[in-house]
């Protein structure tokens, strides 16, 4: 039987060389795709190891960032240390400096009566402002009738002016 053609009367030793030549012509197209295939691979292969390689470039870049943002803060947050125990101290001074004032002024007995009088002429102070702003907001429409009108006047006065003044 003819296994390249199937025909039973067809010389075997024809069919024996051509099935070598298909046999060859197969193996060389294998052996040039395998070298293709190995060349490709090796690109690959090359290709990711330089990815590899940027990749610990940027990772040792990000990580000497960091590292350095780090340390930034790190001042940072030691000046504010400072910074936030200097106004802790001054604020203490200032407390111990008020206290030290109204251990001065305890004994004057006119101390408690001027601040009865001060809270007194503050709650005063506040009524008449509101009394001041509920009459205000009576009397704003009349005010803005008022800028109205003075506009008005202002304009009218100008145009007598102009027209008395070209016909002069």
């Amino acid at each position: 039987m003819d296994i390249v053609w199937k025909d039973i009367h067809s010389n075997l030793a024809e069919n024996l060389t051509r099935l070598s030549q298909f046999t060859r012509e197969y193996a060389t197209v294998t052996m040039d795709k395998a070298t293709e295939l190995s060349i490709l691979l090796r690109e690959r292969e090359e290709k990711i190891t330089q990815l590899e390689q940027h990749l610990q470039i940027e990772k040792t870049n990000v990580n000497q960032q960091a590292t350095e943002q780090i340390a930034q803060l790190h001042q940072n947050m030691e000046v504010l240390k400072i910074i936030h125990e200097a106004n802790i101290f001054a604020k203490n001074m200032q407390i111990q400096e008020l206290q030290e004032a109204m251990e001065k002024y305890e004994d004057v007995p006119h101390v408690d009566e001027f601040i009865r009088e001060a809270l007194e002429l503050h709650s005063l102070l506040s009524k008449q402002q509101e009394q001041f702003c509920e009459r205000m907001s009576h009397i704003a429409p009349y005010l803005i009738t008022s800028d109205q009108l003075t506009d008005k006047v202002i304009r009218q006065r100008t145009e007598f002016n102009d027209v008395n003044t070209r016909t002069s």
